[in-house]
C-alpha cells in the first residue's frame, strides 16, 4: 500500500529535525495537530514500512538506526537493574557496583548493522 500525503509529510518533517531544535515540539502539533509523542509512534511505525524505505532510505536507515540502539541501551540498563546473585533473588545495580564491578560494552554485530550484542565484564 502506497504512503499517504500525511505519511510523506512525517517522514519528510523527520529528516529536517536539525531546522527545529528547540521548537521542534510546538511545531510538530502546529503542523500535524499531534503531540509530539503521537508524531514519534507513527513514524516509529513507518519505520518497518518497505515503501517508507523507498521513499527516505536516508531518514529511514538513521531513524532505524537510532532505535536499535536506544533498544540496545534500554536492554544493558534492564540487565543491569536485573541481575540475579548466586541464590537466584534479584540484586540492585547498586549491589553490583559495589561487590563486583560490572563494565558493560555494547558490541555493534559485523554481520547487521541493527544488531548488538553485550559484553559484561566483571574485574
Amino acid at each position: 500500500m502506497p504512503l499517504t500525503d500525511l505519511e510523506r509529510e512525517l517522514l519528510d518533517f523527520a529528516g529536517t529535525w536539525w531546522k527545529y531544535a528547540g521548537a521542534q515540539d510546538q511545531e510538530i502539533r502546529d503542523r500535524f495537530g499531534l503531540s509530539a509523542t503521537n508524531y514519534w509512534q507513527k513514524v516509529n511505525a513507518l519505520l518497518d514500512r518497505p515503501e517508507a524505505l523507498a521513499y527516505a532510505p536516508v531518514t529511514v536507515k538513521r531513524l532505524k538506526r537510532l532505535r536499535a540502539e536506544r533498544q540496545a541501551a534500554r536492554s544493558v540498563r534492564r540487565l543491569l537493574d536485573c541481575s540475579t546473585d548466586v541464590s537466584g533473588l534479584p540484586i540492585a545495580a547498586s549491589t553490583i557496583a559495589t561487590t563486583q564491578p560490572a563494565h558493560v560494552q555494547l558490541v555493534r554485530s559485523a554481520t547487521r548493522s541493527t544488531a548488538f550484542r553485550f559484553v559484561i565484564l566483571r574485574t
